[in-house]
């Protein structure tokens, strides 16, 4: 539905966010202590981006791909290997956040 074209777009804004909060710390001269976890948190925005990227068309393909057991096996242990990394780096994304606020 419209998620579909909504998500991506507040997807992508919420790392570059975390991108342009880590520029403003630091071009506010916060203390490093601040701004070295922001500068993290953006980083691995950036690989939850990167991990979406790779992970999302491999669902969506599931609607065309026939019911045969080897290739959704397939398509689903692809999707799970991405959906891990991505997962990966929203909770690092969350704890270096954390870690920031923590700072303040």
């Amino acid at each position: 539905g419209n998620g579909l074209k909504v998500y991506p777009y507040f997807f992508i804004l919420s790392g570059l966010s975390s991108l342009a909060t880590a520029l403003a710390a630091y071009m506010n001269n916060q203390m490093a202590a601040v701004v070295i976890p922001l500068c993290m948190a953006g980083l691995t925005s950036i690989g939850c981006i990167f991990s979406t990227s790779k992970a999302a068309p491999i669902m969506w393909s599931l609607r065309n791909t026939p019911d045969d057991e080897t290739l959704l096996t397939q398509k689903l242990n692809r999707f799970a290997f991405w959906h891990a990394w991505r997962t990966l780096f929203q909770v690092a994304t969350f704890l270096f956040i954390g870690l920031a606020l923590a700072a303040l």
